[in-house]
């Protein structure tokens, strides 16, 4: 179990945003608007954030269940990206891997909100569940919505693959 340093106590105490110490995580795959919004939600609510970037072995595992799982980008890839956005925003940020759906989110003592898309809800509630039976306080759940294109389609990576692959085929069928 991680144990709050007497720093992280007194800056808990000191606190102007709402909450101390936000966990999120996910794949960040083609970082568009709807990562950027949660992003953005998770800087205006906690002190720091933490951001789990799935890594490619844990990639590897979900990819059968990804529509074009297989155009997915590299984690360095990913994480550049992520890394580059995050130092536009107003939180104190550290990047990680997940090589789990959890990461830190069951362990870390000083966590107090989860900031999630409605399709990782659900995540977000077995978290929960897990830190109460390890005598945590669960965490403020925090649903951000999901972004309508003007045709209202969701954004998501899964939307950007499949118009890349589609770009791809009429490329190829115009040079043969």
């Amino acid at each position: 179990m991680a144990l709050a340093n007497n720093t992280d106590v007194e800056r808990k105490k000191a606190r102007i945003k709402p909450f101390y110490y936000c966990v999120m995580g996910g794949t960040f795959d083609r970082l568009h608007e709807g990562h950027k919004l949660l992003l953005r939600t998770a800087s205006a609510l906690a002190e720091k954030v933490f951001v789990g970037v799935v890594s490619d072995e844990f990639e590897d595992k979900l990819r059968r269940k990804k529509k074009f799982g297989s155009l997915i980008q590299p984690y360095e890839v990913r994480l550049r990206n992520l890394r580059e956005f995050v130092k536009t925003l107003d939180a104190s940020f550290l990047l990680g891997s997940l090589t789990d759906p959890y990461g830190p989110a069951i362990t870390e003592a000083t966590a107090d909100v989860i900031v999630v898309s409605r399709e990782t809800e659900k995540t977000a509630m077995k978290i929960n569940e897990i830190r109460i039976k390890r005598s945590l306080p669960p965490l403020q759940i925090c649903i951000v919505p999901f972004i309508k294109l003007e045709n209202g389609q969701i954004l998501s990576s899964t939307l950007l693959r499949e118009m890349e692959e589609k770009q791809r085929q009429n490329s190829s069928d115009k040079e043969t």
